[in-house]
């Protein structure tokens, strides 16, 4: 107590950075059952005040302590949420560019898939109209075959053609003179008997074939 300033130097002494091996001292010494500012009163008073003022500082100490502990475990779990936030954003900016590119790929599926649906009524159509044209083609074959029928029966009567339209004109010459016995045999004596022997004529011949040429069902 006889130091310059010792009271000075207990009211600003510093203890929240009381030094480990001071603090470690005041540990073993405020377990002392005669470490009590009652007990010390019976000696000194003075130093009865300066063991509570001991005892004091080390009760902060130990709190101060405490909560500095408990404030660097803060300040690391402040560090790790922050690394983990940062790893959180960089995850958010990650799947918002895989949002995006899910989206234009969503895009391109979906163009691709009215691409294919238009291309697939298009080859329709061309089904249809290929369809169309094979009928419409079987019926240019059909009247080619019959025509081709009629061309080819045409260059068969060709030899037969002046006889055929004699016989045709001298039956209905007669149409409504003779009963169709009478025109039937007639005809045939004609065809026997006069008209082949000097023109060739048809084989089954008919004077309604030659009258009639259509088409038939």
């Amino acid at each position: 107590m006889v130091k310059e300033n010792f009271f000075d130097d207990l009211i600003f002494y510093d203890k929240d950075n009381m030094p480990d091996d001071v603090f470690n001292m005041l540990t073993k010494i405020v377990k002392f059952d005669t470490f009590h500012p009652s007990f010390v009163a019976s000696s000194s008073k003075a130093a009865s005040s300066l063991c509570a003022w001991i005892l004091a500082v080390y009760e902060y100490a130990k709190i101060a302590r405490s909560q500095k502990t408990k404030l660097e475990q803060v300040k690391t779990y402040q560090e790790l949420y922050n690394k983990r936030q940062h790893i959180l954003g960089e995850k958010r900016i990650k799947a918002e560019k895989l949002r995006g590119e899910l989206s234009e790929l969503l895009l391109e599926r979906r163009s691709q898939t009215n691409e294919l649906q238009l291309k697939k009524k298009r080859q329709n159509n061309f089904q249809s109209t290929i369809d169309k044209t094979r009928s419409m083609l079987k019926l240019i074959d059909d009247d080619i075959r019959f025509w081709q029928k009629q061309v080819d029966e045409g260059k068969l009567n060709k030899k037969t053609a002046i006889t055929d339209a004699l016989l045709a004109s001298l039956y209905f010459c007669y149409l409504s003179q003779f009963n169709i016995d009478q025109r039937e045999k007639l005809l045939l004596n004609w065809q026997t008997k006069i008209l082949e022997n000097i023109l060739p004529i048809q084989s089954n011949f008919s004077p309604l074939n030659i009258i009639i040429n259509q088409k038939g069902d």
